[in-house]
């Protein structure tokens, strides 16, 4: 209770999260070099978190020969617990990301890569359930001359009340484009700032081949 206001537990959390964000914004400021700290400190509070794994035997292979892609709309075996928006906008973010924005990383043309979605997992959280947080499985197969080229799986999380489909699917749909950077699909040029920062990261610990 805040002089004599009465505030339930979802507005308890939202407070919470404030004052942490208000806090970690100010240390981040205070100290040289802590701009990405403070990046991602907001990032986390806003949103998804995704990590991308190739899938034993399947990774190792140089993006950068391929000019252009093909985006095929994403599937499940799971029907109805897959929420549609999350299937809507995953299609939606993988092409932008990957093909409209201004550092995607391929512009058209020839050779092309295919790229196939199956969403295995969605859990749409919330905090009458016994696992709050939103939950995303994406298995992409990576396809050219005519055959499987790769496979690579993203897992995406986040905690945030704040989370929305439309948040996951594009943490998803970035963090398969940052798998796709960092394995030579550069024709947009490099990432930006903040998610090389990210990558130089993931680039400690060479992908399983």
């Amino acid at each position: 209770m805040i002089s004599g206001i009465r505030l339930e537990a979802p507005q308890w959390a939202a407070v919470r999260a404030t004052v942490w964000v208000c806090g970690a914004a100010l240390l981040a400021s205070s100290c040289t070099g802590c701009a990405t700290l403070t990046r991602r400190t907001l990032a986390e509070v806003k949103g998804a978190d995704s990590d991308a794994s190739p899938v034993p035997g399947t990774g190792g292979h140089d993006y950068g020969r391929f000019a252009g892609v093909q985006i095929i709309p994403p599937r499940t075996k799971l029907g109805g617990l897959v929420s549609s928006e999350f299937s809507s906008q995953l299609a939606a973010k993988l092409e932008e990301v990957l093909i409209r924005a201004s550092r995607a990383p391929f512009k058209g043309g020839s050779p092309t890569l295919t790229i196939e979605s199956e969403i295995l997992w969605y859990h749409r959280g919330g905090i009458t359930t016994i696992m709050p947080e939103r939950f995303s499985v994406v298995l992409y197969t990576l396809r050219a001359d005519g055959g499987e080229y790769g496979r690579v799986q993203v897992v995406t999380k986040s905690g945030a009340a704040r989370t929305e489909d439309v948040d996951l699917a594009e943490s998803n749909a970035r963090e398969l484009a940052n798998y796709l950077r960092r394995n030579g699909a550069t024709r947009g040029g490099p990432a930006l700032e903040e998610e090389r920062d990210e990558d130089d990261e993931d680039d400690r610990a060479p992908d399983d081949e």
